[in-house]
């Protein structure tokens, strides 16, 4: 989760695409179920050789995870 231990390590050394330049709360889990997505589990990071321009998630998935997709640029 967005929240946990893990990401934490992640973000300290890598950038979020989503926290960098995406919109609302990302929420991947679960995909299809009765209830609306409540969890960000799914999520694109990057090493400081990229920068995010683009960051979303699938509208409406059938399946147990909503997919991510993130742009990058080469930083110079």
């Amino acid at each position: 989760p967005d929240r946990g231990l893990v990401y934490r390590q992640l973000s300290s050394q890598l950038t979020d695409a989503h926290r960098a330049c995406g919109q609302g709360y990302a929420f991947s889990f679960p995909g299809d179920s009765r209830t609306p997505p409540w969890l960000r589990l799914d999520q694109i990071h990057c090493s400081e050789h990229f920068l995010p321009v683009y960051s979303r998630l699938e509208p409406n998935r059938k399946s147990q995870h909503r997919s991510a997709v993130a742009t990058f640029e080469l930083k110079k």
